[in-house]
């Protein structure tokens, strides 16, 4: 098993923390910093998305679920890629507190424009 990378695992965190944030999600310029141009998701509905659907989600209406982290690690890979895994769940008005929590690993590259996801999954999960 890949050892534990703490170095890494800040920026990492912060890199998908902003992923979350809807002023990055809205922003075609900013997807295209964070998303690796090979990006592939599958969502926590079991659905794929490609790079391509991600930048045609940036008209879609805002969303106001906010999601929080928990228990995240860090794998380093190679000397370019890690993977992090975390636990989510979603925080909006009128759930009366968190709702649809998950597991969630998502595959970094450091690439000449910085660290970029290349691979993203959410699974559902009860609780954390």
């Amino acid at each position: 098993m890949t050892p534990e990378d703490t170095s890494w695992l800040s920026t990492l965190c912060a890199q998908e923390r902003a992923l979350h944030r809807q002023e990055i999600r809205r922003s075609e310029k900013e997807l295209r910093q964070y998303l690796h141009h090979d990006f592939f998701e599958i969502g926590y509905s079991g659905r794929q998305y490609t790079f391509t659907d991600i930048l045609a989600a940036v008209a879609d209406p805002p969303s106001e679920r906010r999601i929080c982290m928990k228990d995240e690690r860090c794998l380093r890979l190679s000397e370019d890629s890690a993977l992090l895994l975390y636990r989510s769940a979603e925080c909006c008005p009128g759930c009366n507190g968190l709702a649809r929590w998950a597991n969630r690993c998502s595959l970094w590259w450091l690439t000449s424009r910085g660290w970029q996801l290349r691979f993203h999954q959410g699974t559902p999960m009860e609780r954390w």
